[in-house]
């Protein structure tokens, strides 16, 4: 198989699939969450939820059936002897997941509401909420996405930019920084095409600079192009460091949905753009 055909072969095996890690990987089973009857008073479920600090509880009837979800800042606002039931979201009204969806629609519904609960079938077998997105499942799945588009642009790069000519668009320490290394694995007889060994960063900064690839890419402009896939690179930063929070309230839950939404698409174009070539 040609170098072109086995990129095009693992670019088909990375987008394919369409990257899907399942909500298992992320949610609390429901069996680990405390739940609220909908005949308690708002003071009960309030107790209860402090006890294990949840923001949220599925309610339920005297049967044990889920009937809907309600939030402790909801119950807070209300008397205390107001029931549950009249403060809760309906079930058919709260977001709820299916147990075989993917994170990706888990950030389309966790961007509008702060948790969801999920189900199988007709049965709730458990609850996402936006703090799940800091997960190292979740984290995996944005780095998968991102491994796709970094591998795809470097290949695009090389297409238009033949014989390395894309060096002289790094920066000089970038420069320094690529060409030793080249030399260094060389004199190790271990030499790879040195478009390998740039990251996205790179990668955006040399199409930047490149009005051909950054339009046929999609952007109109040099800014709209780094103002859009900069912030992947910013993305690529928070998953490779656990020790950032990629979701801790509604406005950063925003920004990471809208890159998710942009890091899809971007990953799609160019693989369309990869397979005419």
């Amino acid at each position: 198989m040609s170098p072109s055909g086995m990129h095009a072969a693992i670019i088909d095996q990375l987008i394919q699939p369409r990257i899907h890690i399942k909500l298992p990987s992320i949610m609390t089973p429901f069996k680990q969450f405390v739940s609220a009857q909908a005949s308690a008073c708002a003071r009960e479920a309030v107790a209860d939820a402090r006890k294990d600090a949840f923001d949220q509880l599925p309610v339920v009837d005297d049967e044990g059936h889920v009937t809907g979800l309600v939030y402790v800042a909801q119950l807070r606002k209300v008397p205390d002897d107001a029931l549950v039931s009249n403060c809760m979201i309906p079930l058919e009204e709260s977001g709820q997941l299916r147990i075989e969806d993917g994170i990706s629609k888990a950030v389309q519904i966790l961007h509008t509401k702060p948790a969801s609960l999920v189900t199988d079938g007709v049965k709730v077998v458990g609850l996402v909420h936006r703090s799940d997105l800091n997960k190292h499942s979740a984290r995996t799945y944005f780095y998968l996405w991102l491994s796709s588009l970094e591998m795809m642009l470097a290949r695009l790069v090389s297409l238009r930019l033949p014989n390395n000519a894309w060096i002289e668009h790094l920066g000089e320490q970038a420069q320094i920084r690529v060409l030793g290394k080249m030399e260094f694995e060389s004199r190790r007889n271990n030499s790879i095409n040195p478009i390998e060994y740039l990251d996205l960063s790179d990668l955006v900064r040399i199409i930047a600079k490149n009005k051909i690839i950054y339009t046929e890419l999609g952007f109109d402009s040099r800014s709209r192009f780094e103002d859009e896939i900069g912030g992947l690179v910013d993305l690529r930063h928070d998953i490779m460091h656990p020790v950032r929070t990629l979701v801790s309230d509604a406005e950063s839950m925003s920004v990471l949905a809208n890159r998710e939404k942009t890091l899809r698409a971007i990953n799609l174009t160019v693989q369309r753009i990869l397979k005419r070539a």
